[in-house]
């Protein structure tokens, strides 16, 4: 099976980055925060579910266990997005120290 959809742009580099420390597997709600849009909105249930999909694609690929049937693996789901959580971190190190200086 493959499933089309394109990857959001992440818009809070520190949620997403404590939602990966926080929580071993994502929900659809959680998801629809990751990729909430500039303006506060989140993104669709049906795009969410689209990318929930994905990851549970690539879960069931690597035979990791499926521990809740509707939640996905945090990590595979952010490896899957192309989410590189050590790029994040550094990015949002860079964005911090660029607002201490400029202000």
């Amino acid at each position: 099976m493959s499933i089309s959809v394109r990857i959001p742009q992440i818009t809070d580099h520190l949620y997403a980055i404590e939602l990966f420390y926080r929580k071993t597997e994502l929900s659809t709600g959680d998801i629809r925060d990751l990729f909430r849009k500039e303006d506060g909105t989140r993104i669709g249930s049906g795009r969410a579910l689209r990318l929930k999909e994905l990851a549970r694609e690539a879960q069931r690929e690597t035979k990791a266990p499926i521990y809740d049937p509707q939640s996905v693996n945090t990590e595979i789901a952010y490896k899957t997005w192309g989410i590189d959580i050590h790029k994040l971190e550094r990015r949002y190190k860079k964005l911090r120290e660029y607002a201490e200086v400029t202000s």
